[in-house]
């Protein structure tokens, strides 16, 4: 936010968005409900992220 990539907001609540997708990813994965080998789990979670990161790119 503070370098114009991102749009502004709250910046706890959009670092919390972010990282409760990721995590919520994870412990789905950990415990079997996410079906993949690590090598396409981890790429899952850079498309989410990426998903999330150019909704809350600046315009």
């Amino acid at each position: 936010m503070r370098t114009g990539r991102l749009r502004e907001d709250d910046p706890l609540e959009t670092a919390m968005t972010i990282t409760s997708s990721a995590q919520g990813l994870v412990q789905q994965y950990l415990s079997g409900r996410i079906g993949m080998d690590e090598a396409d789990f981890r790429a899952l979670c850079h498309r989410s992220t990426g998903r999330i990161i150019r909704g809350l790119a600046a315009e």
